[in-house]
């Protein structure tokens, strides 16, 4: 490339980053990862760093992987289910292009789970609580009775709305409702 070629991936690179990091600061997302939110009276997600502990949880399930950080959970058992925030070589960090479809059947695995539990409370969540936990909170959600439709309306407005319209996330959603969704164990 040119020099001028150059400038101008840098630039377009610097417009896009700019436009990211303004949506997200008008959705509150920038600034603060939304609280902690019960599901049903034995299941509650939010973000990484929420009291789990202060909630009454009994055991946590960790989305995201090692790498992106930890929380000190008090002595409560986790379950890490490390759902990469895999990039697919796109060089915007926020660009999540969804669980395999090995990790979208551990997931259908855990809505189920989760959708039929009493008792304690487990906790679910990944870094900031929005995309990967969205998913699985609709995941839940539909396990619960409720629509398609209305499902992703939560997925997409829960949480304060932090939901960042992700292609993966969409996929895994339309992949999920279309192939596993009701079908049991793989």
């Amino acid at each position: 490339m040119t020099r001028f070629g150059n400038a101008a991936v840098v630039l377009a690179y610097s417009a896009l980053w700019l436009w990211i990091f303004a949506a997200m600061l008008l959705t509150g997302c920038a600034t603060s990862a939304p609280g902690p939110e019960f599901v049903t009276p034995s299941v509650v997600r939010g973000p990484q760093g929420t009291d789990w502990r202060a909630l009454g949880a009994v055991e946590i399930i960790k989305l995201n992987c090692p790498a992106e950080g930890s929380d000190a959970y008090a002595g409560l058992p986790v379950r890490e289910l490390c759902i990469s925030p895999r990039t697919d070589g796109n060089p915007v960090v926020e660009y999540f292009s969804g669980p395999t479809d090995a990790e979208l059947w551990r997931l259908d695995a855990i809505a189920r789970e989760l959708a039929a539990r009493t008792g304690p409370p487990i906790g679910f969540h990944c870094t900031h609580g929005c995309d990967r936990t969205g998913l699985l909170y609709a995941m839940i959600l539909r396990y619960l009775g409720m629509s398609r439709e209305e499902a992703r309306w939560h997925l997409e407005h829960d949480a304060g709305g932090c939901y960042h319209g992700l292609p993966g996330v969409d996929r895994a959603w339309a992949l999920w409702n279309r192939t596993i969704y009701g079908r049991g164990t793989r």
